[in-house]
């Protein structure tokens, strides 16, 4: 009976995530029957994949909002169109039409594909070091015949050169996959890495930083080389108790240096000690739309 019970609740649960997946997006994709079948579809073969072992075919892609996806694993897919377009967590409103954003940490191309499709005259600039999941952001790119994007098959660090790099090799794909010693156990191999301020060609109007643990040595060394002035808007997202030498504290008191200010959302409840994923929404003090110039705090956004 509880199985029952349990079936229809998640029955009714994705049937209204449908409607308000399509009422969100409706500056993307106004079709809302179809936006909504497209997510029960995903929905469904991701349930399908838990109960029936359903195997999922990456040569096979997801229709979402009209684009095809491409994925190595239904259930990392599912997470990212729940964040990025249900959630829609990285929603931002910039001054231009035709902005330069920077995306680090681009696994398969999801939030470079929202971003086109909120800015269709961006440039971005994306770095992903898995080879993997590599392989996969250009073909999303390809298939959904995205123009103005270059993307780069290495990591942001504090140095240019090469860095360890932790992943899944049974998982492709994976979320976690990481430069920092313990945020998985996973196979280690080196990959090319580069200071992001050395590949910065002029002011940047976003830059989303999503890099599973390895955002603060970053923000210092865009502060050091003073490259953090250029951003105008920033989308972090902070990896909290990944490892020892984390410095939230430190971290933010950078970014005020540099006049920013935050919105802050965690997905999670305070658990000491263990991990949680923190999005900040940082904006040059004054500049959010309809913002103020205070910290404020929100829950239910970031991973």
């Amino acid at each position: 009976m509880q199985q029952i019970i349990r079936f229809f609740l998640w029955l009714l649960q994705t049937f209204l995530n449908g409607f308000y997946f399509a009422a969100a997006n409706r500056d993307i994709r106004r079709n809302v029957p179809a936006s909504c079948v497209e997510y029960w579809t995903l929905a469904v073969r991701l349930k399908a994949r838990k109960w029936f072992g359903w195997k999922h075919k990456p040569e096979k892609p997801f229709s979402i909002l009209g684009m095809k996806l491409y994925a190595y694993s239904v259930e990392a897919l599912s997470l990212l169109v729940q964040e990025i377009f249900l959630n829609r967590q990285y929603a931002i409103e910039l001054s231009s039409d035709t902005p330069l954003i920077v995306d680090c940490g681009s696994n398969i191309g999801v939030s470079i594909l929202f971003f086109k499709k909120l800015y269709p005259r961006a440039r971005v600039i994306g770095f992903e070091p898995d080879p993997q999941s590599f392989q996969m952001l250009s073909r999303n790119i390809r298939e959904n015949g995205l123009q103005d994007i270059t993307i780069h098959n290495m990591a942001v660090a504090a140095r240019s050169g090469e860095i360890t790099f932790y992943s899944l090799p049974n998982k492709p794909g994976s979320l976690l996959a990481s430069t920092v010693p313990g945020r998985i156990n996973g196979e280690a191999f080196q990959v090319p890495c580069v200071t992001l301020s050395s590949m910065m060609p002029g002011p940047v109007d976003l830059l989303k930083l999503d890099i599973e643990g390895a955002e603060v040595e970053v923000i210092r060394e865009l502060a050091a080389s003073d490259a953090l002035g250029r951003i105008k808007t920033l989308l972090l997202e902070y990896h909290h108790h990944v490892s020892q030498d984390e410095d939230l504290a430190g971290m933010l008191r950078i970014l005020e240096d540099y006049d920013f200010t935050f919105d802050v959302a965690a997905a999670l409840p305070p658990r000491p000690g263990q991990f949680q994923d923190i999005l900040l929404k940082s904006y040059k003090r004054g500049t959010a739309p309809g913002a103020r110039p205070r910290l404020r705090l929100a829950v239910g956004e970031a991973r």
